[in-house]
């Protein structure tokens, strides 16, 4: 709603302290949902920054909305010669890819836990270097994105059986884990 209003009418911060509040109200978990752009395209990146790192430090999860929004979308300008609101962004009417700034040294470039087993005590990931740290407890499998070209280095404790698989655009290392656990990798 801010967005449509052009106005700040709660922060990042203060949203997830009243969503925290009331998610414990009803006993239920937390999970954002349908975030993203934060409307001026000049202060997204830090706006993302802030919101991924209010979300690692309190271990949930989310969903960016949206992907991709189609040209003629009626939350675009009618008018605009570009794809708006998106994290992938293209030229309007002809459909032509644009660097989408939403990956360029933003949180969501950052490694992160895919599914962790049990319960995550700790979750630290850089947006400007690969360095992702991370300790749980339970039995199960890890499952961690690692974006970049090279191969990750990883240590840990209360790992086995680890696995670092090579995908477009990075690494995913996996592992099982069976009581306490701890994963760092640079």
């Amino acid at each position: 709603m801010d967005q449509g209003l052009g106005v700040t009418l709660t922060s990042i911060e203060q949203g997830y302290t009243t969503a925290e509040r009331t998610a414990r109200a009803y006993g239920a978990p937390l999970w954002s949902g349908e975030w993203g752009w934060f409307g001026d395209p000049d202060d997204f990146r830090s706006r993302f920054d802030r919101f991924l790192e209010r979300q690692n430090t309190d271990l949930l999860g989310s969903a960016i909305w949206v992907w991709k929004k189609a040209c003629g979308d009626p939350q675009n300008d009618p008018a605009a010669t570009t794809s708006g609101g998106g994290v992938v962004l293209y030229t309007c009417p002809d459909g032509k890819p644009l660097p989408s700034p939403a990956f360029e040294t933003t949180a969501l470039s950052q490694a992160y836990p895919r599914s962790a087993p049990g319960r995550l005590k700790s979750l630290r990931s850089s947006v400007t270097t690969r360095d992702l740290r991370l300790s749980g407890s339970g039995a199960g499998t890890l499952d961690v994105w690692v974006p970049g070209p090279g191969r990750p280095q990883a240590t840990g404790s209360g790992l086995s059986g680890i696995r670092l698989a090579q995908q477009p655009g990075g690494w995913r290392f996996t592992a099982h884990t069976s009581g306490q656990y701890t994963l760092h990798v640079v």
